[in-house]
């Protein structure tokens, strides 16, 4: 590594340094692992601090990071909690991100904030029996209404965050008002 690269700072150092000093001081990794669930509250200082919007702006409760950055962030979290790293990484990389990407208007405005607050988690919903995580073969089916919204049909497994979440994002066959892809 050359003198450059190792004094130049990346936008991810302060949210890792400070990372750092919250699990010395105020998590117990020891445990979370006996009573196998880590502490809600945790989610919620996270959010505070930026953790549970890592690709939020600044400005919306979040860390303002790219997303290459947010990938050190967690990167950094998994030597520190593995468990702790997952569930960040799938909130913010799989849940809140294709939120932020993928929803529509309404929904951006009632869940992005909240989620980036670490007030509402968000899982993310593939896998299903006969398709595993491949999505070219799910058979969910989501069908567009004459109001806009949507009716899901069919059932997924392994859901992370699933039992604590308030958003979900869910892959699925989507349908229009007559039946078509």
């Amino acid at each position: 590594m050359n003198s450059t690269s190792e004094t130049t700072s990346r936008p991810s150092d302060p949210v890792i340094a400070d990372m750092r000093h919250f699990l010395k001081e105020r998590y117990d990794a020891n445990l979370a692992d006996t009573r196998r669930s880590i502490p809600p509250h945790i989610f919620t200082e996270f959010g505070r601090r930026g953790y549970a919007g890592l690709l939020m702006p600044k400005d919306r409760n979040g860390s303002g990071l790219s997303l290459g950055e947010a990938f050190r962030v967690i990167r950094f979290l998994s030597i520190a909690d593995l468990s702790i790293a997952v569930a960040i990484g799938l909130h913010n990389i799989l849940g809140l991100r294709a939120i932020m990407l993928f929803a529509s208007a309404p929904a951006r405005s009632a869940l992005e904030d909240d989620c980036a607050r670490g007030f509402r988690l968000c899982a993310f919903a593939l896998t299903e029996t006969d398709a595993g995580s491949d999505p070219r073969r799910i058979t969910t089916k989501a069908h567009r209404q004459a109001d806009g919204s949507w009716i899901l049909n069919g059932s997924k497994q392994w859901t992370g965050l699933g039992a604590w979440c308030g958003a979900m994002v869910t892959f699925a066959r989507a349908y229009d008002e007559a039946n078509r892809p």
